[in-house]
């Protein structure tokens, strides 16, 4: 019954009745943990918990969101900022940890290796451990925004929503982190992964 709503009628069903809220949990809850998890790396629990506040937060501010705006891309923005708060008071724990996480590698993989006629010519194992290990590598600018757009299939201006910065900017970025994960495939330590077309 809910998936005949837009994001924009159950905003305004919750602006209602706030019991309708539940609905809004159901259709963003399981994108908006598995973006949670790709940035972060961390626990089950940590991700829950995260995600739980994503959702409280977006609640509270329910009032305030701009209806000009994709309500997905403003969920995710909160998803995000509450990341970089998080990841920033726990700098110290290792994140990005993309190792649980096969789908996300091997969609990767071959989201930027079609991208730019790359041919990966070793086994699946090993092409997934290159990948996370180049990922690894990426600033965290990078890594966000190569997730935002190859895996969250995210638009620039979607990006440009989450992230709160020029639709231009989004652009640059996504370049400079195509061409440093290209650049590192090159690398003594990974070229063997990777063979250009």
């Amino acid at each position: 019954m809910p998936e005949k709503f837009s994001d924009a009628e159950l905003v305004q069903k919750t602006l209602k009745n706030p019991d309708q809220y539940a609905l809004i949990i159901d259709r963003f809850e399981e994108p908006i943990l598995r973006y949670i998890g790709r940035i972060t790396g961390w626990s089950h629990e940590e991700i829950e918990e995260l995600g739980q506040m994503t959702f409280i937060k977006a609640y509270r501010s329910l009032n305030g969101f701009d209806a000009r705006l994709k309500f997905s891309s403003w969920l995710y923005r909160i998803a995000h900022n509450l990341c970089v708060d998080y990841l920033r008071k726990n700098s110290k724990k290792n994140h990005m940890s993309l190792d649980a996480e096969d789908e996300y590698s091997q969609a990767l993989i071959e989201k930027i290796a079609s991208s730019d006629n790359i041919v990966l010519h070793l086994s699946k194992d090993n092409e997934k451990q290159g990948v996370r290990d180049i990922i690894k590598i990426l600033p965290e600018k990078y890594k966000t925004v190569m997730i935002l757009f190859f895996i969250e299939e995210k638009s620039y201006e979607e990006i440009s929503d989450i992230l709160q910065i020029p639709v231009n900017t989004v652009w640059t970025l996504l370049n400079r982190a195509k061409k440093q994960f290209l650049a590192l495939t090159q690398e003594p330590q990974f070229s063997h992964l990777f063979t250009y077309a």
